[in-house]
């Protein structure tokens, strides 16, 4: 799909934007709402990318208290208006993680996404022991899902992110791994099409 297919979409989405409201020809990018312990509703930084249709979503890291079980959410939700005569697609959905674990210690992550022809789509994770890395999630693969959107109109997509941390002797979680777990950002790819009217 080229840049005049997607002139076609306008994206209104309650997020703040790095350098004040994207808006042109192709799309429109407001704000978006999100909320849970693990998201702020200041200082985000959202970005399309135009080639490849991307949406990223940069998240912010609140501080939590070390406790047994140290569980992180973060509820976004995506207000999108497709164009009348046309329909919308997600080809791709990833929620990235940064997790540093210490040896005894697990964290299971989740990942839900509704909307835009989607009734819910659930994705679960789980590490054990030593960890140091990002880590990506997906809940949408393209290649396998035929969901779309109705023809036109007000959508709104909601994705909800978790991580729940806990240490399996019991102990509290570290500090180090209450930091340093973190849900970092969310990517979305939109492919959309004519609808066919009889």
């Amino acid at each position: 799909m080229n840049t005049t297919t997607f002139s076609t979409l306008m994206l209104l989405l309650s997020f703040r934007v790095d350098s004040s409201v994207i808006d042109n020809s192709l799309f429109t990018i407001n704000e978006v709402s999100s909320g849970g312990t693990s998201c702020f509703h200041q200082q985000k930084k959202v970005e399309f990318i135009q080639p490849s249709n991307s949406l990223n979503i940069y998240l912010n890291n609140k501080p939590m208290s070390a406790k047994k079980r140290v569980r992180k959410t973060c509820n976004i939700a995506i207000p999108i208006q497709v164009k009348a005569g046309y329909k919308l697609k997600i080809i791709q959905a990833d929620a990235f993680v940064h997790l540093e674990l210490q040896e005894d210690e697990i964290v299971n992550i989740s990942g839900e996404l509704f909307g835009l022809g989607y009734k819910s789509v659930k994705v679960k994770h789980r590490e054990t022991g030593l960890y140091n890395k990002d880590l990506k999630l997906n809940i949408i693969d393209g290649k396998s899902e035929d969901q779309w959107s109705g023809c036109g109109g007000s959508h709104l997509l909601r994705v909800n992110m978790g991580t729940n941390i806990k240490n399996k002797n019991s102990r509290k979680v570290s500090n180090r791994t209450v930091k340093n777990s973190f849900i970092d950002k969310l990517v979305l790819k939109f492919y959309e099409e004519k609808c066919n009217i009889i």
